[in-house]
C-alpha cells in the first residue's frame, strides 16, 4: 500500500532498500536511539530484514518514508509492528536515519499517516510505542500527535555503558484526531 502525504510517501520497502537499512542501522547517532538495534548490523541481515518487511505476514507494516518530487529521496522508515487484530493493537516505530532531515516535520507526517492506516484500515483500537528515556526527539513526536505516557520501564536498555529508562506511550482510536 502506498500512502501519500503532504510531504512525503510512504510505500513498501523493497529489497533495494537493504543499503539504506545498512547505512541507517549502521550510523551509531541513528541507532543510538532506537531499541532493538545495535551497530554492526550486517549487509546480509539487512537483505533479509528488507526482504521479510517487504512481504505481508498479517504481524507487520513496514514503509520507506520519502521526500516527494520528482526524484523520490528516501530517507527513513515507519512501521507498524506485532499487529494483534483480536486485542486490536500493534506497534508503531520510526526511524529517520537520513540526519540532515531531523526536526523538519518528516517524523511527524509519517507518523501521524501510519496511525491513520492502523485506525482507518486496520481496525485498531489502541497504537503503542516504546522510546528510550534519553530520545527526547521521538518523545516530542509522540506526544505531539496525542500519544499518552503511559509508565517508565526501569533499566530497561543497556547502551553505551548507561541503563536506559524506557518510556511506554499509546494512543487510542478514541484520542486520534486529525
Amino acid at each position: 500500500m502506498i500512502i501519500n502525504g503532504k510531504k512525503i510517501v510512504l510505500r513498501p520497502v523493497e529489497k533495494e532498500d537493504y543499503f539504506l537499512i545498512f547505512k541507517w542501522f549502521n550510523d551509531k547517532e541513528v541507532i543510538d536511539n532506537i531499541i532493538g538495534f545495535r551497530v554492526n548490523f550486517p549487509k546480509e541481515e539487512s537483505l533479509d530484514w528488507c526482504e521479510k518487511a517487504g512481504k505481508s505476514n498479517g504481524k507487520d507494516v513496514k514503509w520507506i518514508i520519502e521526500i516527494s518530487g520528482k526524484n523520490p529521496t528516501p530517507i527513513g522508515f515507519v512501521a507498524l509492528y506485532n499487529i494483534d487484530p483480536i486485542n486490536k493493537n500493534a506497534e508503531s516505530g520510526i526511524v529517520i536515519g537520513e540526519k540532515s532531515f531531523w526536526g523538519k516535520g518528516i517524523g511527524k507526517e509519517a507518523l501521524t499517516l501510519s496511525c491513520d492506516v492502523g485506525f482507518k484500515y486496520l481496525n485498531l483500537e489502541l497504537i503503542y510505542a516504546f522510546i528510550l528515556s534519553s530520545n527526547k526527539a521521538s518523545l516530542a513526536l509522540y506526544k505531539k500527535i496525542g500519544f499518552k505516557e503511559e509508565g517508565i520501564l526501569r533499566k530497561r536498555v543497556y547502551r553505551n555503558g548507561i541503563w536506559h529508562n524506557v518510556i511506554s506511550l499509546s494512543l487510542s482510536l478514541e484520542e486520534w484526531v486529525i
